[in-house]
């Protein structure tokens, strides 16, 4: 079924409206036959379809690489008898053994072979719990999720959220509606005067533009996906729209039709959310500046009734993530990819676990205006104030002097580091930095105080021992601190 929407969509974005019937307008007929159809009560539920698999979508990277996608809610509730099953230590998983063959033994089409069985074993990496499934009928609503995302911008840390433009295709079939769309496809044929005499093709495809208040007027439920932690900007509401395509049986492959669509035809809904607004994320800034962050954009699929819904990506989706992350530009961050993930989250209504969309794009902090504008003329600070080693320790005045001014100077630049970040709970690397640095900015004073005790107490020598040995160890200590620093949270200074 995946395949075949995303074949229907492919095909969609290469039609225009000179496929429609010249003289014929298929979607008032279509629309008119529909609400004089004696079935209108049976479109009250949702477009549920019925698919006889284990619950679960595996997906077959390479030989040792398969893991758990997603789940249907109900995979295990009849095929399980064990108290102590917790689905979520087997969700986006990657297998150990399957039927009791150790996954780097399987090859694609031995994996394919297996999953035609009736009955399935696995077990996954970390957990040597043996888990059970048969094959079986499980009802869902299949939907299709094609994001678009125009535009991400403000990425804010300090209130960790960030502003997104971007529309949501939301694409599902509904085979109800089959019947009707192709007797009106047959008699746009008929009437369509370009068409050749006497010829046997027909393979004139059409689409209609719907809205809101034909799918009231059904009382139909729709299939929607829904952002997550997600705050409108703008209420954009007035832009939804909808699109119904149909495709004759004379579209149909060999294999990318099921038998009913073969005599029917296919056909597809889509509906086009437009949304603008914030995303509200979680960021570690252990790292800080030169931290890298995901953006997470999280999606739930909604059904007005109980009916299950089972989302999937859209062909066409990854690709305009693919084409999003190319064009995606910021003064402060770099772009450098995505992955889309099936997660799943807890409903306290009925206790299962529900599959949910998941885009993240990896960011990289650009931390020159850190380093450049904040750490290096930390630093020049230091330097100078260790200059005091070389005053003479009878100018107390001038030491002490250049030591606060500049331990004065550093205090500045925390606040300036502040307006960036919330009060977090932990030390980035750039609060231990500033830390650090402060400790060997406070030293020359204290080292002050003391050279001068020993010069006021006769004992010019030791201090003067006091200042050379200051020379040659504090500066040393201090950019070993820093090298550690770096060590410890796992930063390379040499890669940008």
């Amino acid at each position: 079924m995946y395949f075949l929407i995303n074949l229907l969509m492919t095909m969609f974005l290469f039609i225009s409206s000179a496929l429609a019937y010249e003289n014929y307008n298929e979607c008032k007929q279509f629309k008119k036959k529909l609400f004089e159809s004696s079935n209108l009560s049976d479109l009250e539920n949702s477009p549920i379809q019925k698919r006889i698999y284990f619950g679960i979508d595996f997906d077959f990277e390479s030989e040792g690489n398969i893991f758990i996608k997603k789940k249907h809610p109900h995979a295990f509730q009849d095929d399980w008898d064990d108290e102590k099953l917790i689905e979520r230590d087997i969700e986006s998983e990657y297998l150990s053994e399957l039927n009791g063959v150790a996954v780097s033994k399987i090859n694609e089409e031995s994996f394919n072979k297996e999953l035609e069985k009736d009955k399935l074993t696995f077990k996954v990496e970390g957990n040597k719990k043996l888990y059970k499934l048969k094959k079986r009928e499980f009802e869902q609503v299949d939907v299709g999720f094609q994001p678009n995302v125009t535009n991400i911008s403000k990425i804010d840390s300090k209130s960790s959220s960030f502003h997104v433009s971007f529309e949501i295709q939301t694409i599902w079939s509904d085979k109800r509606f089959s019947q009707i769309a192709k007797e009106v496809y047959k008699e746009g044929n008929k009437k369509d005067k370009y068409k050749p005499e006497n010829s046997k093709k027909e393979d004139f495809s059409y689409y209609c533009i719907l809205d809101d208040l034909f799918f009231k007027k059904l009382s139909y439920p729709v299939p929607d996906i829904f952002p997550l932690k997600f705050s409108n900007n703008i209420n954009l509401q007035n832009k939804v729209k909808y699109k119904f395509l149909y495709y004759p049986p004379s579209d149909c492959g060999e294999s990318d039709c099921t038998p009913e669509e073969k005599i029917n035809g296919k056909i597809a809904f889509v509906k086009f959310n437009y949304y603008e607004g914030v995303f509200d994320n979680e960021f570690d800034f252990s790292k800080f500046p030169f931290d890298k962050q995901n953006l997470t954009l999280k999606f739930k699929t909604y059904q007005h009734d109980d009916s299950i819904s089972m989302p999937y990506f859209n062909q066409i989706g990854l690709d305009n993530l693919n084409s999003n992350l190319l064009d995606s530009n910021s003064p402060e961050w770099t772009f450098n990819d995505y992955n889309i993930y099936y997660a799943h989250t807890h409903n306290n209504e009925d206790d299962l676990r529900y599959p949910y969309l998941e885009v993240d794009f990896e960011i990289d902090r650009l931390s020159n205006y850190y380093v450049f504008k904040v750490m290096l003329p930390i630093v020049f600070l230091l330097l100078i104030s260790w200059s005091v080693f070389w005053i003479n320790p009878k100018d107390l005045e001038s030491r002490v002097t250049v030591s606060i001014v500049c331990l004065l100077s550093l205090i500045a630049y925390n606040f300036v580091i502040d307006n960036d970040l919330p009060k977090l709970g932990y030390l980035t690397f750039m609060d231990r930095f500033i830390l650090i640095s402060y400790i060997f900015s406070g030293i020359p004073t204290i080292q002050t105080i003391i050279t001068r005790y020993l010069f006021d107490n006769d004992k010019i020598e030791l201090s003067k021992l006091f200042d050379r040995n200051s020379k040659m160890f504090v500066p040393p200590s201090y950019f070993f601190a820093i090298l550690m620093t770096f060590i410890d949270y796992g930063i390379n200074p040499f890669i940008a």
